[in-house]
């Protein structure tokens, strides 16, 4: 009876045991790797940190523009 490959001979690169072409001796394919997981991390940080803060500005500028506080006067002297 075989033994089934398990995981452990997956060489860590960059603390993610993702990547077993380093271990296949293809550089190549690690520096391609590497890139990918770079572009990972800046689409999580485009993502996750610059959207937000654009929307957040974008949002905070349209309601300072907005002028909230006449428009419910002018709703009350209409109702009343």
């Amino acid at each position: 009876m075989q033994d089934i490959p398990v995981q452990r001979d997956l060489v860590v690169l960059h603390n993610t045991p993702y990547f077993p072409a380093c271990k296949m001796n293809e550089p190549y394919l690690c520096a391609v790797l590497s890139v990918v997981e770079i572009l990972l991390l800046l689409f999580g940080l485009i993502m996750y940190l610059w959207m937000p803060m654009i929307f957040n500005l974008l949002i905070t500028l349209i309601l300072t523009r907005l002028n909230v506080e006449q428009a419910n006067e002018e709703l009350r002297e209409k109702l009343s």
